[in-house]
């Protein structure tokens, strides 16, 4: 059974002022198993085990917002850098 996330409560930040700010959020994402991309829209996440939403839309949107602030205020590079490393743990990689 899959339920959609309708809350951050459990995400330590608000918003995104550093890469240490980019590295809890993608820490989120690999500790909820969520395979994800960035640049992607959360509104639209689908699971892919119920066909239900992944997010509600308020919960999407402030992921989409928090992603946008990531590539705003830090260096576009080490986002991408936090996002890889990330993704190869979240696959079973170190």
């Amino acid at each position: 059974m899959t339920i959609t996330i309708t809350n951050l409560n459990d995400l330590k930040i608000q918003k995104i002022d550093s890469i240490e700010d980019v590295k809890i959020l993608a820490d989120w994402f690999v500790n909820k198993k969520i395979n994800f991309h960035p640049e992607d829209d959360f509104t639209d996440y689908i699971n892919t085990y119920d066909g239900k939403e992944s997010f509600s839309i308020q919960v999407g949107t402030k992921l989409n917002n928090l992603w946008l602030q990531a590539f705003h205020n830090c260096k576009q590079s080490d986002v991408w850098s936090v996002a890889l490393r990330k993704h190869k743990q979240l696959l079973g990689g170190k």
